[in-house]
């Protein structure tokens, strides 16, 4: 199995409507084929604690069986799609692949 998270830190001028398309969109991508869960949210609300990071707006995971079937969803057109339109609005993109 392969987990993909990705954090998204936006643009100063993004607006919330704008996050909120970027999340439905990402919703999206749950779509595609190689993908077998996928889970898209902001930072909880949980008290602060010096080892955890809530500098993020958006977060995406998703589940795959094999480096493979990752590697099918990173070419994908919706991913391709995905990417191609909202890069603009990102400061930052962070991601972490876990086997």
């Amino acid at each position: 199995m392969l987990v993909h998270s990705v954090f998204f830190k936006f643009n100063p001028d993004v607006t919330s409507e704008q996050i909120e398309g970027v999340a439905e969109m990402a919703r999206g991508l749950g779509k595609i084929e190689t993908v077998k869960e996928l889970y898209v949210g902001s930072p909880a609300p949980v008290p602060e604690r010096p080892v955890c990071r809530n500098d993020y707006e958006l977060a995406i995971t998703a589940l795959f069986d094999s480096v493979a079937d990752h590697n099918i969803y990173q070419d994908h057109p919706l991913h391709v799609e995905y990417v191609t339109t909202n890069k603009p609005l990102w400061e930052r993109v962070e991601v972490f692949d876990m086997e």
